[in-house]
């Protein structure tokens, strides 16, 4: 079956869910959705898919059923498309993919639990990756959440979520999760034979992954701060094979703060990933400041930077010591309303993760993105 059937066949299922479940709008269903639609371009190397030519192959958007069986259960299903212009990954992408499907139980007000495909509750930005018009750039931060990059946006497995209240003014919330989920790897090499690009991209398993997410919000309003981490065996993609590093206990942990004041905002993490075995560690770090010019216009600066010691970087299979990605960026928002937002931003880069062949030997290379995107919600 060729790709332009597939994708009608796909597209045939969504609309037939659509229109199956529309009739039942007034008895618990909700629809919602959002789409991001961006032209980005690039100066000295590619970088995320991102052509120095420029492209507008550049978009996410998605669809949601939410059925409110009840008071206290809830079904949800996404789908999702994803374009990344030319970036390695988009081998392993389908044009429509199953985003998230859990049933959600919540036990009374303070306690629930879902099962199913879901969200992974990590740092600021995990549950709300894709959703632009609640993100001050086109994209979450490289560190610590990437694309791969050892953490997922979602979990085949469970969550159970508890609020605490007995600390008044403080407020509390502890999820806990437990399950597997995939990430993709890519590399690209020189081809000795025509000195051509090979490009490899392959998916890691991460299994009996258990995980914790803490969040407290603080008695100063809009301020909260969030402690989480996970661990779990992985095995496969480039780096975890037999013939490099070989099947790993990994390790991560990541502090947030999430501070939202009158005219302006601040949110920074702090993260740490452990390769146990092999002892391999990185440290990463992102932080963004915000600030309500008018009431429409939003002036935006990010910071991003990512060291790794002690890695088997390939394609030398040797340990090192790398400031691995840097990143700097700045950015001007129009929010016409909440759910339509326009976004201009331009980021300063230095990183090993330029779409060329990789080359530990030689300086990280520096390229310049500049992203136009507009972003809205239903």
């Amino acid at each position: 079956m060729n790709k332009g059937i597939t994708l009608k066949l796909r597209l045939g299922v969504i609309f037939f869910l659509f229109s199956s479940l529309l009739n039942a709008q007034q008895n618990g269903l909700n629809i919602h959705g959002f789409i991001n639609q961006a032209y980005a371009v690039s100066r000295g190397y590619e970088i995320f898919g991102i052509p120095e030519k420029g492209s507008t192959d550049y978009r996410t958007l998605a669809i949601q059923f939410r059925y409110d069986a009840s008071e206290h259960s809830t079904f949800v299903i996404q789908f999702s498309h994803k374009r990344m212009g030319n970036s390695p990954i988009m081998q392993k992408k389908s044009d429509v993919e199953l985003d998230w499907a859990f049933y959600e139980y919540h036990i009374n007000d303070k306690t629930s639990f879902k099962f199913g495909r879901i969200q992974v509750p990590f740092g600021i930005y995990n549950e709300i990756r894709d959703v632009g018009v609640l993100l001050p750039f086109y994209q979450v931060p490289y560190t610590p959440y990437g694309e791969g990059n050892y953490t997922s946006e979602t979990v085949n497995g469970i969550t159970v979520c508890q609020k605490i209240t007995r600390f008044n003014p403080w407020r509390i919330q502890l999820e806990l999760y437990a399950g597997e989920w995939q990430w993709i790897e890519w590399a690209i090499f020189k081809n000795p034979l025509n000195q051509s690009n090979i490009e490899i991209v392959e998916d890691a398993d991460f299994k009996n992954a258990l995980g914790a997410q803490l969040w407290v919000e603080t008695p100063m309003e809009g301020i909260r701060l969030g402690l989480g981490g996970y661990r779990g065996k992985v095995r496969g993609g480039i780096q975890f094979v037999d013939e490099v590093l070989g099947e790993e206990i990994l390790y991560e942990i990541n502090f947030s703060v999430d501070a939202r004041l009158d005219n302006s905002f601040f949110r920074s993490e702090l993260g740490r990933v452990k390769i146990l075995h092999n002892n391999i560690y990185s440290n990463a770090f992102n932080s963004t400041v915000g600030f309500y010019l008018t009431d429409r216009w939003c002036l935006n600066l990010q910071a991003e930077v990512h060291h790794i010691k002690g890695a088997v970087v390939l394609p030398e299979w040797r340990r090192t010591d790398l400031d691995f990605f840097e990143d700097v960026a700045l950015g001007l928002n129009y929010e016409f309303s909440p759910s339509l937002v326009l976004k201009l931003e331009n980021h300063w880069n230095r990183s090993y993760i330029i779409e060329e062949p990789i080359d530990i030997t030689r300086p990280p290379l520096q390229t310049q993105y500049t992203i136009f995107s507009f972003s809205s919600s239903f």
